[in-house]
């Protein structure tokens, strides 16, 4: 899952590498993977935040 990921390096303990994060719904008709927590993800991708 990682190797496509730009932001793998903004997780700790190289967590993308080893597990797959669990499906998140971004809206209703968009859902993402991402271990980081949607604080972070609204910094790095604010369109795509849980809302």
């Amino acid at each position: 899952f990682a190797p496509r990921c730009e932001f793998k390096d903004k997780v700790a303990g190289g967590l993308c590498a080893s597990a797959m994060p669990d499906l998140i719904g971004i809206s209703q008709d968009h859902r993402t993977r991402c271990h980081l927590d949607e604080k972070e993800r609204a910094k790095l991708f604010p369109t795509l935040a849980v809302k």
